[in-house]
Order: C-alpha cells, then sequence, then structure tokens
C-alpha cells in the first residue's frame, strides 16, 4: 500500500510517501480503506520530537518507521461484522477503567501504533463506530472529530461548565478552537475567542459571541480587551490551546474559583506565572487530553445528529502531506487541514 511514512524526528524531510507493506490483522483487528484522515498538532509535535521534556523524545515511545494519523474515517474491508461499512475510529487503545489513566496511559493511533497517514489502516474492533446514512458530515468533515472535538468535550467537562458561565478560547480559529466554539453554543455559553482579526467574522458566525484581535498587540493590551469584552467582569472560565506568555494574564481574567483547562502548548511550553494569582485567588487549573470512549461516543450523538458540522479549510491528497504540513505551520486556516487518501 502507499503511506506517508515518518522516519525518524526532524523536519519535513523526514516523511516518505512509500510502499508500505501491509501486515496481516490479528483476531479483533479490523483493516479500513482510509477515505481521509485530518492533521494535529500532535502529528507535527511528534514529527520533531518536542513531547517529552528535554525534546529528545516523543509522547509515547516511537518505533520507526512509523505511520501517523489519528482521525480516521473509512470503510471497513475486513474482519468485522460492518463489512463494506462506512466508520470512523476512535483514536484511543485502552481499556482501564480508570478515566484518567485509559486517556493517559494509552496507545494513541498514529503515534503508538500505525494510523491513517496511508490507503489501509489496522484498529482494534472496538474502536470502529458505524457512520449512519442520516449524518449529513462528508468523509473530510468526519475526519476533523476525533483529536480536536473530543479534546473540546472533554476539556468542557473538566470545566464543570454552568449555564451561567462566560469563557475565554484561546487559539480559537483552530481545530480545538473551533470544536470548543461549537459545542459551547449548544450550551449557550457566552465565549470570547482570542484569534487574528481577518478570522472574527468567520468565527462569530460559527458562534463565538466576540473576538480578541491578537495581531501586533501586547498581552497586556489583550488583558484589557478580554476585561472590555465582558463588561469589565471578569471569567469563570479559559479554555487555552495556545499557553505561552499569555498564561499569566488569563488566570488574572479569572474570578476566585475560576476554572483554567489547558489542552496545549503551541505558544510555548514552559511559562512564567505568579503563583499568589493562583492560590490565593483560589483557582482550579485542569489539564485535559483526549476523552474517554463513553464520552467519544455521546460526541458521536451530536455528530450523527447533524448538531455540529466542522469546518474544512484545505484538503489535500495524500501524497501531498508535506504541503500539508507546511500550510498547517502557517496557521492561516480556520479549523481543520484533511487528507483525502482514498
Amino acid at each position: 500500500m502507499k503511506a506517508q511514512v515518518l522516519t525518524k524526528h526532524g523536519d519535513y524531510d523526514v516523511l516518505k510517501y512509500i510502499d508500505f507493506p501491509l501486515r496481516e490483522i490479528n483476531k479483533n483487528e479490523v483493516l479500513i480503506k482510509v477515505l481521509s484522515c485530518s492533521i494535529n498538532n500532535t502529528d507535527i509535535w511528534t514529527r520533531i520530537g518536542l513531547y517529552s521534556k528535554d525534546d529528545d523524545a516523543a509522547w509515547e515511545e516511537l518505533k520507526f518507521p512509523l505511520i501517523q494519523g489519528a482521525d480516521i474515517v473509512g470503510t471497513v474491508i475486513k474482519g468485522s461484522k460492518l463489512l463494506n461499512k462506512k466508520v470512523i475510529v476512535y483514536p484511543v487503545i485502552n481499556n482501564d477503567p480508570n478515566e484518567i489513566r485509559n486517556i493517559t496511559d494509552c496507545t494513541y493511533v498514529g503515534s503508538g501504533v500505525n494510523g491513517g497517514y496511508a490507503e489501509y489502516c489496522i484498529v482494534p474492533q472496538e474502536n470502529i463506530y458505524e457512520i449512519p446514512d442520516t449524518c449529513d458530515l462528508n468523509d473530510f468533515e468526519l475526519a476533523c472529530i476525533p483529536t480536536a472535538y473530543m479534546t473540546a468535550y472533554y476539556m468542557i467537562y473538566r470545566a464543570q461548565i454552568k449555564s451561567t458561565d462566560t469563557c475565554i478560547i484561546t487559539g480559537a480559529s483552530g481545530g480545538v478552537g473551533l470544536a470548543l466554539i461549537q459545542l459551547l453554543k449548544l450550551k449557550n455559553i457566552k465565549t470570547i475567542g482570542i484569534c487574528s482579526s481577518d478570522k472574527s467574522d468567520i468565527l462569530i458566525n460559527e458562534g463565538l459571541t466576540d473576538c480578541v484581535d491578537r495581531t501586533n498587540k501586547t498581552n497586556k493590551n489583550i488583558y484589557k480587551e478580554l476585561l472590555d469584552k465582558n463588561d469589565n467582569k471578569l471569567y469563570d472560565v479559559v479554555f487555552d490551546v495556545v499557553a505561552g506568555d499569555l498564561t499569566e494574564h488569563l488566570l488574572e481574567l479569572l474570578k476566585n474559583n475560576g476554572n483554567y483547562v489547558c489542552s496545549g502548548a503551541i505558544g510555548g511550553r514552559s511559562v512564567n506565572i505568579h503563583w499568589p494569582t493562583f492560590y490565593l485567588k483560589h483557582l482550579n487549573l485542569y489539564g485535559s487530553m483526549l476523552c474517554t470512549r463513553s464520552q467519544f461516543e455521546e460526541l458521536l450523538k451530536l455528530v450523527f445528529s447533524n448538531k455540529i458540522k466542522p469546518k474544512v479549510d484545505k484538503i489535500f491528497k495524500l501524497e501531498n502531506l508535506i504541503e500539508a504540513q507546511k500550510t498547517f505551520d502557517k496557521k492561516k486556516f480556520i479549523g481543520k487541514i484533511v487528507l483525502d487518501c482514498n
């Protein structure tokens, strides 16, 4: 089969589009003809080796060569009663009954095992979900769901969101940011996003209450604008997928006993925090990653009932993955960039 293979940590040139041998499936596994697979920050950071404190390894211990890609939509061609059915893949492989261990000490498709940047992939039978004919989303939109939307879904769960809450969303135009906007809109939550001004109208149309332009502004100015957007009142929740040097100001914008939920650090993984802000205000800091199987199933109910519509910014053919990742790295898109693997 044709596949995009990660040969080692490094720049774009460590990705090779080659003929790759397809192994036999084991018991309780299925073979899927991949139709589409979306790109995530996880793929980029895994490729360049930024999932460790010393930068020398990835989130999981990788075995090269590796086929990346967690967000898989495809057709089952072997190993299941769902033969010839279109399915979406839950990319977390673990059966630990403990919720946190289940999504922390897990194997992730496209990191610990080969994923969807290929013509075919193999996953456990229990990780596939049939896509009903009543679902209006196309293959590329469906491929936006797994990593981004389940991350957003779990962030909202961690925040213990209430109908009266006001929220800040950083990185509002990205996959997780847009998922947060759409999921919080279903709950009628007031949301203020941080993004570049050229994206604000689209995000407001997607459900964001208002935007603060981050372009060429100091963190202090962003702080003041965020406060102004909420009638000079502090916020209940910050959903942060960026981190970086704005983090300290975001904590200052929270009410006493407010919730800060972080699922990413594209703005910088090591940040300075004025710790008295944290303990004097009784703030709650939550790390968040992925979501449990039961929550994924709850999310799919929303997806399959057509209550969510992901935004696909660009589609690239599988052989053009390097071009797709370069476009992803420029951060000029809204929503998701997806591969056509068919």
